[in-house]
């Protein structure tokens, strides 16, 4: 098959266990020095009615545009020092924390209403845009 400009193979798969037949769709795309694979199943009964959308997810792959690209944001774990009285709160809020304050204390083994005397290393959690590889060609 063709997935936009790229030579690809599909193969429908069908199979029987504990007394159900399955269908699949496995579509195999070389891309960029890797093989990417868009895999969809469902009941052999109930094919007609979902298989269609693994065709269509496949179909939709290709090369991201460098603004899709830019806009993935990864959550990074960092450690932050905390100063004399800081709660999580305001710890959170001076260093951009997207964890909530239960998720802060739980992740450091510590109470909500925690004060920091100071210099104590703190987990925090920072989204970060996400730099990808460079594509290979």
């Amino acid at each position: 098959v063709k997935i936009g400009d790229i030579d690809s193979w599909r193969m429908l798969v069908e199979a029987s266990g504990g007394g159900m037949r399955l269908a699949s769709y496995i579509t195999f795309i070389p891309y960029s020095g890797a093989t990417w694979n868009v895999t969809g199943m469902s009941r052999a009964s109930d094919a007609k009615q979902f298989l269609g959308r693994t065709l269509t997810t496949a179909r939709s792959f290709g090369p991201l545009t460098l603004d899709e690209r830019n806009s993935f944001v990864t959550q990074k774990m960092r450690i932050t020092v905390a100063r004399p009285g800081e709660d999580l709160n305001s710890l959170g809020s001076r260093t951009g924390n997207v964890w909530s304050v239960a998720d802060t204390a739980i992740y450091n083994g510590v109470f909500i209403s925690h004060r920091y005397e100071g210099g104590e290393q703190v987990k925090i959690s920072l989204n970060e845009r996400y730099v990808p590889p460079p594509l290979q060609q």
